[in-house]
Protein backbone atom coordinates (compact mmCIF):
# COMPACT_ATOMS: atom_id res chain seq x y z
CA UNK A 1 0.00 0.00 0.00
CA UNK A 2 3.10 2.57 0.24
CA UNK A 3 3.26 4.49 -3.06
CA UNK A 4 6.50 3.08 -3.78
CA UNK A 5 4.55 2.08 -7.64
CA UNK A 6 3.12 4.40 -9.29
CA UNK A 7 0.88 2.45 -12.03
CA UNK A 8 -3.19 2.20 -12.37
CA UNK A 9 -4.17 0.20 -9.24
CA UNK A 10 -1.43 1.85 -6.59
CA UNK A 11 -2.96 5.19 -7.63
CA UNK A 12 -6.55 3.62 -7.04
CA UNK A 13 -5.20 1.80 -3.49
CA UNK A 14 -3.25 5.25 -2.42
CA UNK A 15 -6.36 6.95 -2.78
CA UNK A 16 -8.73 4.53 -1.34
CA UNK A 17 -6.09 5.81 1.53
CA UNK A 18 -6.33 8.84 1.21
CA UNK A 19 -10.14 9.17 1.08
CA UNK A 20 -10.21 6.60 4.17
CA UNK A 21 -7.67 9.61 6.25
CA UNK A 22 -10.10 12.39 5.00
CA UNK A 23 -12.73 10.48 6.74
CA UNK A 24 -11.02 9.53 9.54
CA UNK A 25 -10.09 12.89 9.93
CA UNK A 26 -14.14 14.08 9.93
CA UNK A 27 -14.37 11.43 12.83
CA UNK A 28 -11.39 12.70 14.81
CA UNK A 29 -12.00 16.67 15.27
CA UNK A 30 -9.47 17.52 12.56
CA UNK A 31 -6.90 15.29 13.27
CA UNK A 32 -5.53 13.79 10.26
CA UNK A 33 -2.58 11.89 12.10
CA UNK A 34 -3.82 8.39 13.27
CA UNK A 35 -1.82 6.20 15.81
CA UNK A 36 -0.27 3.13 14.75
CA UNK A 37 -1.05 2.26 18.60
CA UNK A 38 -4.86 2.94 17.80
CA UNK A 39 -6.86 -0.22 19.20
CA UNK A 40 -8.51 -0.21 16.10
CA UNK A 41 -6.97 -2.30 13.79
CA UNK A 42 -8.46 -0.02 10.43
CA UNK A 43 -6.85 3.17 12.60
CA UNK A 44 -3.79 0.92 12.90
CA UNK A 45 -3.81 -0.20 8.87
CA UNK A 46 -3.86 3.77 8.21
CA UNK A 47 -1.32 5.21 10.25
CA UNK A 48 0.80 2.13 9.27
CA UNK A 49 0.17 3.74 5.33
CA UNK A 50 0.46 7.48 6.44
CA UNK A 51 4.03 6.65 7.68
CA UNK A 52 4.72 4.65 4.32
CA UNK A 53 4.08 8.20 2.90
CA UNK A 54 6.20 10.06 5.68
CA UNK A 55 8.69 8.04 4.72
CA UNK A 56 8.74 8.23 0.73
CA UNK A 57 8.46 12.22 1.15
CA UNK A 58 10.85 12.21 4.27
CA UNK A 59 14.31 9.87 2.75
CA UNK A 60 12.36 8.14 -0.12
CA UNK A 61 12.35 4.07 -0.20
CA UNK A 62 14.65 2.34 -2.53
CA UNK A 63 12.66 -0.55 -4.69
CA UNK A 64 14.24 -3.92 -5.89
CA UNK A 65 16.52 -2.25 -8.77
CA UNK A 66 18.04 -0.21 -6.19
CA UNK A 67 15.87 2.85 -7.17
CA UNK A 68 14.39 5.63 -4.55
CA UNK A 69 11.30 6.23 -5.12
CA UNK A 70 9.98 9.69 -3.10
CA UNK A 71 6.28 10.65 -2.62
CA UNK A 72 4.98 12.92 -5.77
CA UNK A 73 4.59 16.35 -5.10
CA UNK A 74 0.57 16.13 -6.61
CA UNK A 75 0.70 13.73 -3.11
CA UNK A 76 2.30 15.61 -0.60
CA UNK A 77 0.32 18.66 -1.51
CA UNK A 78 -3.04 16.77 -0.98
CA UNK A 79 -1.80 15.40 2.16
CA UNK A 80 -0.66 18.44 3.62
CA UNK A 81 -3.86 20.19 2.78
CA UNK A 82 -5.65 17.87 4.50
CA UNK A 83 -3.33 18.54 7.93
CA UNK A 84 -0.73 15.88 7.82
CA UNK A 85 2.35 16.79 10.15
CA UNK A 86 4.95 15.52 8.58
CA UNK A 87 8.05 15.33 11.12
CA UNK A 88 5.84 13.55 13.50
CA UNK A 89 8.22 12.80 16.12
CA UNK A 90 9.61 16.18 16.54
CA UNK A 91 5.98 17.64 16.94
CA UNK A 92 5.60 14.58 19.82
CA UNK A 93 8.81 16.40 21.48
CA UNK A 94 7.51 19.72 21.26
CA UNK A 95 4.39 18.85 22.76
CA UNK A 96 6.18 16.81 25.43
CA UNK A 97 8.35 20.19 25.95
CA UNK A 98 4.91 22.52 26.19
CA UNK A 99 3.91 20.00 29.02
CA UNK A 100 6.60 20.16 30.78
CA UNK A 101 6.76 24.40 30.40
CA UNK A 102 3.25 24.42 31.93
CA UNK A 103 3.66 22.22 34.72
CA UNK A 104 6.96 24.04 35.45
CA UNK A 105 5.43 27.46 35.35
CA UNK A 106 3.08 25.99 37.69
CA UNK A 107 5.51 24.58 40.50
CA UNK A 108 7.66 28.38 40.08
CA UNK A 109 4.15 29.81 40.42
CA UNK A 110 3.63 28.10 44.17
CA UNK A 111 7.13 27.86 45.14
CA UNK A 112 9.55 30.06 43.41
CA UNK A 113 12.36 28.48 44.74
CA UNK A 114 10.87 25.32 43.67
CA UNK A 115 11.47 23.43 46.63
CA UNK A 116 8.18 21.97 47.69
CA UNK A 117 7.37 22.39 50.71
CA UNK A 118 5.21 20.18 53.75
CA UNK A 119 5.64 17.10 51.95
CA UNK A 120 3.96 18.02 48.47
CA UNK A 121 4.37 15.95 45.90
CA UNK A 122 2.41 17.62 42.83
CA UNK A 123 5.37 18.71 41.46
CA UNK A 124 7.08 15.35 42.24
CA UNK A 125 6.94 14.49 38.00
CA UNK A 126 7.82 18.02 37.01
CA UNK A 127 11.29 18.12 39.14
CA UNK A 128 12.06 14.74 37.88
CA UNK A 129 11.91 15.68 34.26
CA UNK A 130 13.80 19.00 35.08
CA UNK A 131 17.09 17.09 36.78
CA UNK A 132 16.41 14.84 33.08
CA UNK A 133 16.11 18.01 30.87
CA UNK A 134 19.40 19.71 32.55
CA UNK A 135 21.40 16.67 32.47
CA UNK A 136 20.66 15.73 28.68
CA UNK A 137 20.96 19.53 27.53
CA UNK A 138 22.83 22.06 29.68
CA UNK A 139 25.65 21.77 27.35
CA UNK A 140 24.22 20.35 24.49
CA UNK A 141 24.34 23.32 21.39
CA UNK A 142 23.25 21.37 18.66
CA UNK A 143 21.18 22.98 16.13
CA UNK A 144 18.94 20.01 16.13
CA UNK A 145 17.93 21.03 20.17
CA UNK A 146 17.96 24.39 19.57
CA UNK A 147 14.69 25.36 20.19
CA UNK A 148 13.77 23.25 22.84
CA UNK A 149 17.00 24.93 24.74
CA UNK A 150 15.65 28.71 23.80
CA UNK A 151 12.10 27.85 24.71
CA UNK A 152 13.31 26.42 28.18
CA UNK A 153 15.39 29.93 28.60
CA UNK A 154 12.64 31.51 27.52
CA UNK A 155 10.80 30.77 30.48
CA UNK A 156 13.44 31.48 32.53
CA UNK A 157 14.44 27.77 33.16
CA UNK A 158 16.59 27.31 36.02
CA UNK A 159 19.69 25.11 34.66
CA UNK A 160 21.50 25.18 37.84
Amino acid sequence: VGGANFGQLDDESWLENYFKLEEYKKANNGNANPSQTDKDPETKKLAKWLNDQRTLRNTGRKNKKGIIKKLIPEREALLTELGVIWDWQLHLRRLELEDFIKGYLELRKEYPDERPKNGDKRFKKILEKKHQIRFRYKDDTSEENKWRIDRLNEIKFQWT
